[in-house]
C-alpha cells in the first residue's frame, strides 16, 4: 500500500471517530438538558404543593371557619326568634 492511500484512510479514521465523539457528546449533553428539565419541573410541582398547603392553611380553613361562624349565628339567632317571638323586643308582632 502506497503511504499516501495510508495517511489518507488513517485521517478519514481520525475524522470519523471525531465525528462520533462529537455525536456522543452531543447527545450527553442532550441528556443533561433532560435530566436538568425534569429536575426543574419536579421542584415546580413541589413549590405548587407547597403553596396549595400554604393556601389552604392560610386563607381556605380560615374562611371556611369564619363561614361556619357566621352561619352557626345567624342560624343561633333565626332560632331563638322564632322561638322566643311573644318576648322578643325585635319582633313587631301583636305579642310585643
Amino acid at each position: 500500500m502506497c503511504i499516501a492511500l495510508q495517511k489518507a484512510e488513517a485521517e478519514l479514521a481520525y475524522e470519523l471517530q471525531a465525528a462520533k465523539t462529537k455525536q456522543r457528546i452531543k447527545e450527553e449533553q442532550m441528556q443533561i438538558l433532560v435530566v436538568e428539565r425534569s429536575q426543574e419541573i419536579a421542584v415546580q410541582e413541589q413549590e405548587i404543593q407547597r403553596r396549595e398547603r400554604e393556601l389552604e392553611a392560610t386563607v381556605r380553613r380560615p374562611a371556611e371557619a369564619e363561614k361556619y361562624k357566621y352561619d352557626y349565628s345567624s342560624t343561633a339567632v333565626l332560632i331563638y326568634v322564632i322561638s322566643h317571638c311573644y318576648y322578643c323586643e325585635f319582633c313587631k308582632c301583636s305579642a310585643s
